[in-house]
Order: C-alpha cells, then structure tokens, then sequence
C-alpha cells in the first residue's frame, strides 16, 4: 500500500471517529486543535486503524500517539513488518 493509500484510510477513519473534516495535508493535528480528540476517540481510532489495514498495533504505542503522524509512522512500521 502507498502512503497516499494509507494517508487517504488514515483521514477516512480520523473523520468518521472525530466527526471532523480533516485537510489532506493537516497531519501534525493533535487534541490541541481538534475538538474530538480525546482519550477515548484514541482508542476508537486505534481500534479501527487495526481493523482497516488488517494489522495488530501493540497497545504500548497508544500512549505515544499524539498526531496523525504518530498514527501513520506506527501503521507504516506494522506493514512492514
């Protein structure tokens, strides 16, 4: 899968959990300038990034996930892996 593949899923399931539209090239957006990210949205995006791309996030990666980038890096290293 190409980042812009992944980048695309990644925005998708960011907007259906945050009920928010997200720019294309807003990756650095965290909780400081999104309404909706919260502790508890961070679980439903982790929980559905690993249904989306079919892979297994290790749950000590949730606390360090603090933007759409931390997100992205964690997914493309599982794919890799």
């Amino acid at each position: 899968m190409t980042i812009t593949e992944i980048k695309t899923k990644l925005r998708e399931i960011l907007e259906n959990v945050l009920d928010e539209d997200i720019l294309a090239t807003d990756f650095m957006a965290d909780s400081t300038n999104l309404r909706a990210w919260d502790s508890l949205s961070l679980v439903n995006i982790f929980v559905q990034t690993e249904k989306a791309f079919k892979i297994k996030l290790p749950l000590g990666k949730l606390a360090t996930l603090n933007t759409m980038a931390d997100l992205l890096a964690v997914i493309q290293e599982n794919q890799s892996a």
